[in-house]
């Protein structure tokens, strides 16, 4: 079947939500089979995966001989894995060129990954896109086109990165009633909660370390729409914690 585009932002929302994928690659130890690993993730600038791995583990020799590879996302967290949706990105692994800001974005997420870049032989690659499959129940089977299903993040860089500073540094009870209200999250004082990523379909929160994806109304392209979007998702929150 051919979707549309509530089909379409449905999928692409399964891959914004989660933060980690079964990256699969083509074995170079036991050549013909796929060899699974998993890869936590993060998007650059083009809305496309990308990964931080060491240079010893056998998925990055992988990729090395052979870039062809393909990351499974699941909606799954127990139960009946089956019915839940899952998304099968088809593409190719490669180094990724020097990218600060792609870089400090993963970081953003996955602040402790640091500690292995600094200290281990790890290195960042970003994923080429060929194919996408969505499977999101009965009636929603489809291959989705991958100039409709990546969108770029029209904040990525140093507007995104003020952003977050902004509001971590001056708008944390905001941040905070954003978990509770709309992720349903009881969160204690002692709680680190923080906003590591802003794209134009939503935002990424952080609860210590448990990853809420906190989904907008409508897209938003602008600073000044980012602003008013955060500030009525604050008002809204707050009047109904109150």
């Amino acid at each position: 079947m051919k979707p549309d585009e509530k089909m379409i932002q449905e999928s692409r929302t399964l891959m914004l939500k989660r933060d980690h994928a079964i990256l699969s690659t083509m074995s170079v130890e036991y050549p013909g089979f796929p060899f699974g690993s998993v890869a936590p993730y993060a998007m650059n600038k083009e809305g496309h995966p990308i990964v931080l791995i060491s240079s010893i583990a056998q998925h990055t020799k992988n990729v090395l001989a052979d870039s062809k590879m393909s990351l499974t996302i699941t909606a799954a967290d127990g139960g009946d894995v089956q019915a839940a949706a899952r998304l099968c990105l088809l593409g190719h692994l490669k180094p990724m060129e020097a990218d600060e800001q792609a870089e400090n974005r993963y970081f953003s997420y996955f602040e402790q990954s640091k500690l292995y870049f600094d200290v281990h032989d790890f290195s960042f690659y970003e994923f080429h896109p060929e194919a996408v499959r969505y499977i999101g129940g009965f009636g929603k089977i489809f291959w989705v086109d991958v100039k409709d299903f990546f969108l770029a993040n029209p904040f990525f860089g140093s507007v995104e990165e003020g952003m977050l500073t902004h509001m971590n540094d001056h708008h944390s009870n905001s941040i905070r009633a954003y978990a509770m209200h709309f992720g349903k999250m009881t969160i204690e004082d002692r709680q680190i909660v923080r906003l590591v990523g802003m794209d134009a379909e939503g935002m990424d929160l952080k609860v210590d370390q448990e990853r809420l994806r906190i989904p907008f109304e409508k897209n938003i392209q602008t600073a000044g729409e980012a602003r008013e979007t955060l500030t009525a998702l604050s008002h809204e929150a707050m009047a109904a914690l109150n």
